[in-house]
């Protein structure tokens, strides 16, 4: 016996499909119109185009009481990550970075936020722009040429006593500048000069680096807290930098709202 159904959502086990009816369980159908959805979390941004969620990404608030809510529980599974996306490519023109960012973690290397090319199946780093840490010292990293040259800005100063910090990291013409909680730290310029960063392997993972990797697979996880992650083809001030941190570190605080409701 043939039923017919209107309009449904379908998740899949991984074994088999089958579709339950008043009678019982039904295994002669046909599907019309089928569309595959894929879990994401939203761009914020006018451009609208969200980050596939791979493996399983825990969010959860802040601080107690707290609307912002943070990204935590990164593998080498589990991460954030957007396909190829031209609007995003960097080019020569400016760009920056910015996260906030928690963990006790001193050793090691850990990725916060990370745009590189690679293509799938190589072990390429293509041309990165990425914040790294670095034994619980923040570093930004870009590359033209897969880090056979580089610019770098190296903190220095050990961020990993489990509170809310943040890092942007700017690129203005020639120059790369690193930001910690809304201070200047220093800059670096020289290695990629006029050259174009991002290439049509380029994709932005948070919590991880891409390296080559296929979606569902990372480098260096994120072990701490991650949140309100941006990326943008500009090159925001000094002043502008410290605003965004004064105006953003107070929804940190317990039963900080955030959200309009209604």
């Amino acid at each position: 016996q043939w039923y017919s159904f209107d309009t449904g959502i379908i998740t899949a086990d991984g074994t088999k499909l089958e579709i339950g009816s008043h009678g019982g369980t039904i295994t002669n159908f046909y599907l019309d119109d089928v569309y595959v959805w894929k879990l994401e979390e939203e761009d914020r941004s006018v451009n609208n185009t969200g980050l596939e969620v791979h493996g399983t990404v825990t969010k959860s608030a802040v601080a107690t009481g707290a609307d912002l809510v943070a990204y935590s529980g990164f593998s080498a599974s589990n991460h954030l990550r957007q396909p190829p996306n031209s609007d995003m490519n960097i080019g020569t023109g400016d760009a920056y970075e910015m996260i906030w960012f928690k963990t006790i973690v001193t050793s090691g290397t850990m990725m916060m936020i990370s745009y590189e090319g690679g293509a799938i199946g190589t072990t390429d780093y293509g041309k990165p722009f990425n914040i790294r840490y670095e034994n619980g010292s923040v570093r930004g990293w870009a590359s033209h040429n897969g880090f056979t040259t580089f610019d770098d800005v190296n903190h220095g100063v050990s961020t990993a006593d489990g509170a809310w910090h943040c890092a942007a990291w700017v690129k203005k013409g020639q120059v790369f500048k690193l930001y910690i909680d809304g201070e200047f730290i220093g800059s670096d310029t020289g290695s990629v000069g006029s050259n174009a960063l991002s290439d049509a392997n380029s994709e932005l993972v948070i919590g991880g680096r891409k390296r080559g990797l296929a979606p569902g697979t990372s480098e260096e996880p994120w072990n701490g807290s991650l949140a309100l992650a941006r990326i943008g083809k500009s090159a925001p001030s000094a002043e502008q930098i410290k605003k965004m941190y004064e105006d953003e570190k107070v929804l940190f605080q317990e039963n900080a709202t955030c959200t309009l409701y209604g």
